[in-house]
């Protein structure tokens, strides 16, 4: 089964390459399964990884990489690969095959995705406002099986691809929160890709309202419902920042308002009905005011552990850390090891102080200011795109940095280099102005 998987997956990145638009790949984005493995050798490729491939190979295959000179963020695509190369190339570790394949293999699952996106728009003419139909179909399909899973305690998808790929994909949780994955690999992306939907069409409704019609407010809704059934108060955060974010840079103190009074209804409605969301609020409040000690891999205690373990790993080589693929392989993750209280590794923090030092930490720190700076000068000149992006790689990094990014790089960069591309298109004109 396991081999028949990968070559529909094969058939499919032919395909795509050949004839590809911003339908099909936003349904990969959001529909494909992360926890799949389409090939597993000389590295694995998991449905993510395959995702950035194919549209790495469509680039490539149209014009290869010289709309990389009229990318604006490329000096920050081009630090990133040379740190990667960095920390591994000297690495004993790893024979010289995986020396060439990891940095390779780290471009596409964590930064280079945000040129492609950009290069992808512009060679298949997908823009966002190209996108209302399938985001809206793959945001209804997304959360009515979470509302699927929350009902009936069953998740034969989940269930299906662990027997496939014999992996254990049982999730845990406590006494007080049912965790929700949908068709995701951890409850946290059902809730990052749940707010990310929420996002999109507030975006969509603020830019195209002619076109938003009953089925996009009913996907509003369940996308605002997927926030809370995932059962992570990191999610809850960061959304309200990124909408904060957003209605700060909204021109219409009427929008602003409507903004705030309709989240504001729809939330107590929510919370008055719906037993999980009620739940959910209740225990963000006790653990903001210190009422109760919350068990789980959540809690405060928990990550304080985390960071003084990060903390000591990262001081046997503080500049440049223990090198790539060390928590998975030299603390034996790969097999759940937990190590000095190490119980998982819940946030992009940890990992670079561990694995890439103050040197990664710096790159990193680098990279995302230089996005945010780009997107800032243009939310001052009321771009909706750009107000867009910044609410969307804010809401990306307290995502990251409170539960770990987990598999939400390549939806949140290749969303962000579309909108990029739509802005250099644009940001000459008064099309995409928010008034």
């Amino acid at each position: 089964m396991a081999i028949l998987i990968g070559i529909i997956f094969l058939f499919w990145l032919i395909f795509f390459v050949k004839k590809p638009t911003g339908s099909a790949l936003i349904y990969a984005l959001f529909l494909f399964p992360p926890t799949i493995i389409v090939f597993s050798w000389p590295i694995e490729f998991y449905t993510k990884r395959w995702v950035a491939l194919a549209i790495l190979l469509y680039v490539i295959s149209k014009r290869g990489f010289s709309l990389f000179k009229t990318f604006p963020l490329k000096s920050l695509v081009l630090l990133m690969f040379l740190e990667s190369c960095i920390l591994i190339l000297p690495d004993g570790r790893f024979d010289v095959l995986h020396r060439i394949l990891y940095p390779i293999m780290d471009a596409l699952d964590v930064y280079l995705p945000l040129f492609l996106g950009f290069s992808f728009a512009f060679l298949s003419g997908t823009r966002t406002e190209k996108l209302l139909k399938p985001i809206t179909i793959c945001c209804i399909i997304v959360e009515l099986y979470g509302l699927f899973e929350l009902f009936t305690s069953l998740n034969p998808i989940r269930e299906l691809i662990g027997q496939i790929y014999d992996m254990d994909l049982s999730v845990m949780g406590d006494n007080d929160r049912d965790i929700i994955t949908s068709i995701y690999r951890y409850s946290f992306d059902y809730g990052f890709n749940s707010s990310l939907f929420l996002l999109l069409f507030a975006y969509y409704y603020l830019t195209q309202k002619e076109r938003f019609k009953i089925i996009h407010g009913f996907a509003t809704v369940l996308s605002l419902l997927g926030v809370f059934l995932c059962g992570s108060r990191s999610v809850l955060l960061a959304v309200v920042v990124a909408f904060s974010v957003y209605l700060i840079f909204i021109k219409s103190k009427k929008i602003r308002l409507i903004a705030i009074l309709g989240g504001a209804a729809t939330l107590l409605l929510l919370y008055v009905f719906v037993p999980s969301v009620s739940n959910m609020i209740n225990l963000t409040i006790q653990t903001i005011i210190g009422g109760v000690d919350i068990a789980g891999s959540s809690s405060t205690d928990m990550r304080s552990e985390q960071f003084a373990g990060s903390l000591y790993y990262m001081l046997r080589n503080p500049i440049w850390g223990n090198g790539f693929k060390y928590i998975f392989i030299d603390l034996d993750w790969a097999n759940r090891t937990q190590e000095a209280g190490m119980a998982g590794y819940e946030s992009l923090v940890f990992v670079l102080m561990i694995e890439r030092g103050i040197i990664g930490l710096a790159t990193y720190l680098i990279f995302f200011v230089g996005i945010i700076v780009y997107f800032l000068k243009y939310c001052f000149k009321r771009m909706a795109e750009a107000i867009l992006g910044l609410s969307i790689i804010i809401m990306f990094l307290l995502f990251a940095v409170f539960t770990g990014a987990l598999d939400s790089w390549l939806n949140t960069m290749v969303f962000c280099g579309v909108l990029i591309a739509k802005i250099v298109e644009s940001k000459n004109s008064n099309i995409a102005i928010i008034r």
